[in-house]
């Protein structure tokens, strides 16, 4: 079987373990994280081992087993798992886009044309300078 490559299994981590504060999730854990349908457990099992093979295969992640039918039990991101996830928010700090506001202002017209309902206000001040 054909791994996918290291950068998009980082990306599959970042999505699964979006909150930094938890390294350890449990499959449903996961399954609200990606907005997978609960009610689907077939499903969900055959994708989670799916999305779990390449993230093993590079050390990313481990599974913890419970139970005589080696059922996963939870999902732990491995020190590996954590400087990849650490190294990304590195990487996407520095390659960040620049925003410009005159975009922001065309979005928040657009905005406003799709839902005539609302009303928005966006007020732009310049920051006191700090000595």
């Amino acid at each position: 079987m054909k791994q996918i490559a290291y950068s998009a299994a980082v990306e599959a981590l970042k999505n699964i373990f979006s909150d930094p504060r938890k390294d350890i999730l449990t499959p449903q854990d996961i399954y609200l994280v990606v907005g997978r349908n609960l009610s689907q457990h077939e499903q969900n099992k055959k994708w989670l081992q799916n999305r779990l093979t390449p993230l093993k295969y590079y050390g990313l992640v481990e599974s913890i087993y419970k139970g005589p039918n080696k059922m996963v039990d939870s999902v732990r991101l491995t020190l590996e798992g954590k400087e990849a996830l650490a190294s990304q928010a590195t990487a996407s700090k520095v390659n960040a886009p620049e925003v410009k506001l005159e975009a922001i202002v065309r979005d928040i017209g657009a905005f406003e044309k799709q839902n005539p309902s609302l009303q928005i206000q966006f007020v732009v001040t310049r920051r006191e300078e700090k000595l």
